[in-house]
């Protein structure tokens, strides 16, 4: 099934759940654009904490729907498509908004990072702003889908891949918490040179693999136990290792560590098997597809209104309390990357190229 099939032929749950990663993305943005500076204690810290785990899972869940859609439609794209068609779409797209942003950041916001003018904003341009870092990744996922499509196209060699990667991706990210496990992981398992199960092409195989075959009552509600715990597991140790440390430590929110991997895949398997099953008028299909068409967009442009809100309406996560202030600044931001994106998306070659 193309995503871009009509609105008749369209996985509609798949449309919402873009929505809500596109959401949780923002909430995780904006939940964590004070995260660092503020104190592991405080309640404050605390609260962006319980947000930021619950939007982990944006990322893995953006990387499965394309793995659904890319692996699992049986078109035949050549190597040479992908690279004339797929592939400079992004490539244009990154280097539009990572310019707005480099320019924005170093003439306007006069970033001042001791290095030449020029130089910075070059800098800025090639490595792109800190949001952007997605698009080279979904460019090495595009590179390597030809490889994905032949692994897929047989169930036992696509679980053998699964397993490769759930040791060697996920399992291996959980030894090295494990104090002396550094010869180990780092000396005699780190021989085998597994890159192939490395990174997100996990997580694009398990979005084709998950749709494609079919999950038992039993098997569906295990994995709503375990994204549930994967949610509370998240909050809790991150916050008894960043107050063990004195500052905010990160290591579990990392998208390859199997606690993100729990939460990903349970609320995959929801929007599959329940969100499937139910009924929107036609006039809300058209919403929800459009909102999900422009959702890319949404994602480059959204950080430019996270911007609006802290330095020129001075309205941050600490100017009131955080319980409120996080998803009132997100559905802010939210609402107006959406429309902005809409009015973009009526103009020929930007909705083709720019967002």
């Amino acid at each position: 099934m193309n995503e871009k099939d009509g609105t008749k032929n369209r996985l509609i749950q798949f449309d919402l759940l873009r929505i809500l990663a596109i959401f949780f993305m923002m909430l995780l943005h904006i939940a964590g654009s004070n995260w660092d500076w503020t104190a592991v204690d405080s309640f404050e810290w605390n609260t962006f904490n319980v947000y930021d785990s619950i939007a982990r899972c944006c990322v893995p869940i953006f990387v499965m729907i394309s793995g659904m859609f890319f692996l699992g439609d049986d078109r035949s794209e050549s190597i040479g498509y992908i690279y004339k068609k797929r592939i400079p779409r992004l490539v244009i797209a990154y280097f539009f908004w990572s310019s707005l942003y480099s320019l924005y950041v170093n003439l306007i916001l006069q970033n001042d990072s001791g290095v030449e003018l020029k130089k910075q904003i070059v800098i800025d341009i090639l490595n792109g702003h800190y949001h952007l870092w997605f698009v080279p990744m979904m460019i090495g996922l595009y590179m390597v889908v030809p490889f994905l499509k032949k692994i897929c196209s047989d169930k036992k060699t696509e679980e053998y891949y699964i397993i490769l990667m759930l040791v060697f991706t996920f399992g291996l990210n959980v030894l090295k918490l494990i104090p002396q496990s550094d010869i180990f992981v780092y000396g005699i398992l780190a021989n085998f040179n597994l890159y192939m199960v490395l990174g997100y092409t996990g997580y694009f195989v398990i979005g084709h693999y998950i749709n494609t075959y079919p999950v038992k009552c039993r098997t569906e509600k295990l994995f709503y136990v375990l994204g549930g715990v994967s949610v509370v597991l998240t909050i809790i140790a991150t916050a008894i290792i960043s107050k063990k440390n004195g500052y905010p430590t990160q290591t579990f929110y990392g998208y390859l560590m199997p606690n993100v991997l729990g939460m990903a895949v349970a609320v995959y398997i929801f929007f599959k098997k329940r969100v499937s099953k139910w009924k929107f008028s036609e006039r809300m299909k058209k919403i929800i597809v459009k909102i999900s068409q422009i959702s890319f967009g949404m994602y480059l442009i959204h950080d430019f209104f996270i911007i609006l809100f802290s330095k020129y309406l001075n309205i941050t996560t600490m100017s009131f309390n955080a319980i409120i202030s996080v998803p009132f600044i997100t559905i802010c931001v939210f609402a107006l990357s959406m429309f902005v994106v809409y009015l973009l998306s009526k103009i020929p070659y930007v909705n083709k190229y720019i967002i």
